[in-house]
């Protein structure tokens, strides 16, 4: 019986011993892990104003006549080529001081109390634009009687394709723009239906 005994103690005592050889003394303390990268926290940014990646704002402030020809020039090398003459929608609005309404070129522009109006028209060339002031009968306003300008505005809508068939011809692509835009009742002379429309800023 004491034989047993011993035998069973003689085990776990060996098994004990096995145990605590096993574990050696304590290494030293590992190196500290990289911090990891900062989350972003979970709230909406602001949204921005949506732009259209067609269209071209040009905007020119208290711009001046030429000397000469009842003119304003606007240069716009590398902008106004010929592809953009031929093929996209060129917009063209203005405004006089003292007045906050934009009107659209061609068209009657107010231009003072005693004054009225006057038809503005513009002529477009390679690398320019150009506003032609005339009185309502038809004559060049003279140099000494233009009226001030406060602002003009060029817009260029960009056309996706080069022509639209009809029938036997062909109709420049800008044309199917302009037919589209008066199609959702957008009043070209409108100054700001056309920029809501194009979702520009006003």
């Amino acid at each position: 019986m004491k034989t047993k005994f011993f035998k069973r103690l003689f085990v776990l005592v060996l098994l004990v011993g096995i145990a605590f050889s096993c574990q050696g003394p304590e290494g030293p303390a590992g190196k500290d892990g990289k911090d990891g990268i900062d989350g972003r926290d979970g709230r909406d940014g602001v949204d921005g104003q949506d732009g259209n990646a067609n269209v071209q704002t040009y905007v020119y402030n208290n711009p001046s006549w030429n000397s000469t020809g009842s003119g304003m020039t606007f240069q716009m090398t590398g902008i106004l080529t010929q592809d953009v003459i031929d093929n996209d929608v060129i917009l063209v609005y203005v405004k006089n001081p003292n007045d906050n309404h934009f009107y659209s070129v061609p068209g009657l522009v107010w231009c003072g109390s005693y004054i009225q109006y006057r038809h503005y028209t513009f002529y477009v060339g390679v690398n320019n634009l150009t506003i032609v002031s005339l009185e309502k009968n038809g004559n060049f306003t003279p140099n000494s009687d233009l009226y001030p300008m406060e602002k003009a505005k060029i817009i260029i809508i960009e056309s996706t394709n080069t022509t639209t068939t009809n029938g036997n011809g062909s109709r420049p692509a800008k044309y199917e723009i302009l037919d589209k835009m008066e199609k959702d009742g957008v009043d070209l002379n409108d100054y700001y239906q056309v920029c809501d429309y194009l979702n520009i800023e006003p």
